[in-house]
């Protein structure tokens, strides 16, 4: 079976999903990447394939815009399964439809900001209004979350999402979906939990974006706590995803976010590498299917101080919080898990289409 994820390599989760997939007889995984950052890592499965070139050569953009065009049109018709990650890679959606002309079966993956409804958000969410009515990098119209989601259902495609994602997916478009969690290889990650002995902790926060994060407010209240209690507190922003990850594997706190309402792959890194977690998760998301046994300690502007008081001052619940993130993404993120759950997912969608022998 032969799979393609595109079109961005979101949080590195393609880049994990493809090695993990490719780690398994008869499959074979590539993962298209339109845009390359420091904050995302690949592999040796990975294709690079811009879109967004400057015009400021006109020979060079239309070369690479029409290389870039037949290169994913010959991909797409090698793949038996198109899996989308975050949208499509055309703007308008040609990519998609190519695949369904080819009876391919598509599968989309929500992550955050591409779906999000402000409006809906706000009204269960007390606190996305600032963010949102801030200088929010990622924010995306109620318009374009519907008009996203109305381009892929036009091509019969079935929706992966978190819980989180569950409240914004359109039910009377996608009356089918699957649940997946954000996936992490632990082979990657060596726990280190925080030490029982430590009496001047480290908090580490790595926002990707400050509004939605809370980061102007958290640094107000770090500094607050300063004048009261030992600790220290580091800030990671624009570091490439390698030094911010041994960064935070020296951390015993990690605040991640403490507006949005959700946890991804900050917060499921930080636990894999034993840290306890602080982010705040709303309570329909629990409703929506994260297990109550997630160790994340809900976070808000409201609690944030008593919270990081209780963390600051309790080397015992600091450790124990670890082992029990550690424990919650092997349960649940763990990619040599997610990746025979996956292939069973493509092949019952390719033998519904048709291709039988994907069934075995």
């Amino acid at each position: 079976m032969n799979i393609l994820l595109l079109p961005r390599n979101i949080a590195s989760i393609p880049a994990i999903t493809c090695g993990e997939l490719n780690k398994h007889i008869d499959i074979q995984a590539k993962n298209v990447i339109q845009r390359r950052n420091i904050y995302t890592s690949t592999d040796a499965h990975a294709v690079f394939l811009p879109w967004n070139v400057s015009r400021k050569n006109p020979f060079n953009w239309l070369y690479t815009r029409v290389k870039s065009y037949y290169t994913l049109k010959k991909l797409i018709k090698w793949a038996d399964v198109v899996h989308y990650c975050w949208g499509p890679y055309f703007p308008s959606g040609k990519d998609i439809k190519i695949a369904h002309k080819m009876k391919k079966a598509i599968f989309v993956e929500w992550l955050g900001s591409d779906i999000r409804n402000p409006n809906f958000l706000s009204s269960i969410n007390p606190y996305y209004g600032s963010a949102f009515n801030n200088p929010y990098e990622y924010r995306k119209s109620e318009e374009a979350s519907k008009a996203v989601q109305k381009m892929f259902a036009r091509y019969n495609a079935i929706p992966f999402q978190a819980p989180e994602m569950s409240l914004y997916i359109d039910r009377k478009l996608f009356p089918r979906s699957y649940t997946l969690f954000q996936r992490v290889d632990l082979e990657d990650f060596e726990p280190v939990y925080p030490s029982l002995a430590q009496t001047r902790p480290l908090i580490v926060h790595a926002p990707s974006s400050y509004a939605t994060k809370g980061t102007n407010f958290i640094i107000e209240v770090i500094d607050e706590l300063k004048k009261a209690f030992s600790f220290e507190f580091k800030l990671i922003h624009n570091v490439k995803r390698e030094e911010a990850l041994k960064l935070v594997a020296q951390a015993d706190v990690f605040l991640d976010q403490i507006i949005l309402g959700g946890y991804g792959m900050a917060a499921t890194e930080a636990m894999a590498m034993g840290k306890p977690v602080l982010a705040y998760i709303m309570p329909e998301v629990y409703k929506m299917g994260l297990s109550s046994d997630c160790p994340i300690v809900s976070t808000n502007p409201d609690n944030l101080k008593s919270n990081l008081i209780k963390l600051i001052t309790e080397a015992q619940t600091r450790h124990q919080l670890g082992i029990r993130g550690r424990q919650f993404v092997e349960e649940y993120h763990a990619s040599s898990k997610i990746g025979p759950y996956l292939i069973e997912i493509y092949r019952t969608e390719l033998k519904k289409l048709g291709n039988a022998h994907f069934s075995d």
